[in-house]
């Protein structure tokens, strides 16, 4: 992956569901944009949803290699506990 940022949106326009988690997202949330193989993709997400993946991808063995999609590994990490 090269390029990423994160946005804080702290009024969306129209409604999203979460990247992660699948929810509804209402109010303040964030933003993802990246860029992989030349192209642009973003993704929204809660705030704690968020946080909570960040604190995996910390605690991961091999985030230094990692090349999975970060909803996969919060849905097995996260949901099924």
């Amino acid at each position: 992956m090269g390029f990423r940022s994160e946005t804080i949106v702290n009024a969306p326009k129209k409604q999203y569901r979460c990247y992660l988690c699948g929810e509804q997202i209402e109010g303040k949330h964030i933003k993802v944009f990246y860029v992989d193989g030349g192209k642009g993709y973003s993704f929204r997400v809660h705030k704690w949803c968020h946080e909570k993946s960040m604190e995996m991808c910390g605690a991961c063995y091999d985030r230094d290699s990692c090349t999975f999609d970060i909803s996969e590994c919060f849905h097995e990490n996260w949901r099924s506990k």
